[in-house]
C-alpha cells in the first residue's frame, strides 16, 4: 500500500512521551502483584550487597596472606573462607529468588494484559478489523504485551539493580580512596557522550 507523502511525514513522526495518566494505567497492571514486586526488591537489595563486598573478601585474603606466621594465616584463612562460602550462598539464594519471582511477576503482568487487550478487541466493530491488519493484532497480542508486561517487571529489576551496584561501586571507590576514586571516574563522561552518540545511531537504524 503506497501511503501520499504528507500522510508518510506523519508517519515518521516520533512517537510522544508516555503521559502520567498512561503511566499509571500500567501502574496498575502490577498492582495486584506489589508484595512479589516488594520480595524481589529486597532480594535484589540483598544479592546485590553480596557482589559489592566481593572485592572486600578478595582485597581481606591479600592482607591474611601477607601477615602473621604460617599457622595463624591458614586459620584466618580458613574463618574467611567459610564466611564467604555462607555469603556467597546467601546471596546466590537471593538471587535466585530475585530471578523467580521478577519471571513470574511479568509473566502474570503479560497474561492479565492479554486477556484485558483479547477482551478489547472483541468487543470492536466490524469496522476496526476492515483497518486493522489480522498481523499487526496478533504482533499487539504477542511481542507488544510482552514488551510492556516485562517493563514493569525484569527491567525495572535490572535497572534497581545497576544503579545500586553503581552506586555502591562508586562509594566504596571514594572510600578507599578518593584520589584514585576520582581518577577511576574521570572517565564516565567520554563513555556517556558516545554511549549518547551510539545510541542515537541506533535509534536511526531501528526507524
Amino acid at each position: 500500500k503506497h501511503y501520499p507523502q504528507d500522510k508518510m511525514v506523519r508517519f515518521q513522526k516520533p512517537i510522544k512521551k508516555i503521559s502520567k495518566s498512561e503511566l499509571k494505567r500500567l501502574l496498575e497492571l502490577a498492582k495486584p502483584e506489589k508484595y512479589k514486586i516488594a520480595g524481589a526488591l529486597v532480594l535484589l537489595v540483598i544479592s546485590s550487597s553480596v557482589t559489592m563486598f566481593v572485592p572486600f573478601f578478595i582485597g581481606k585474603l591479600i592482607d591474611f596472606i601477607q601477615t602473621g606466621d604460617r599457622e595463624t594465616r591458614k586459620e584466618k584463612l580458613k574463618n574467611v573462607a567459610l564466611i564467604m562460602t555462607g555469603v556467597f550462598i546467601v546471596g546466590a539464594l537471593a538471587n535466585f529468588g530475585r530471578v523467580y519471582l521478577i519471571q513470574s511477576t511479568g509473566q502474570r503482568i503479560v497474561m492479565r494484559l492479554r486477556k484485558r487487550l483479547f477482551s478489547s478487541m472483541m468487543q470492536q466493530e466490524m469496522a476496526f478489523f476492515d483497518k486493522s491488519k489480522t498481523g499487526e493484532l496478533v504482533n499487539r497480542l504477542s511481542s507488544d504485551t510482552e514488551i510492556v508486561g516485562l517493563s514493569i517487571s525484569q527491567n525495572l529489576s535490572d535497572g534497581l539493580r545497576s544503579v545500586i551496584q553503581a552506586a555502591g561501586g562508586v562509594g566504596m571507590m571514594l572510600y578507599v580512596s578518593p584520589y584514585l576514586g576520582a581518577i577511576g571516574l574521570s572517565i564516565v563522561p567520554a563513555i556517556t557522550v558516545f554511549a549518547i552518540i551510539f545510541g542515537r545511531y541506533i535509534k536511526k537504524l531501528s526507524k
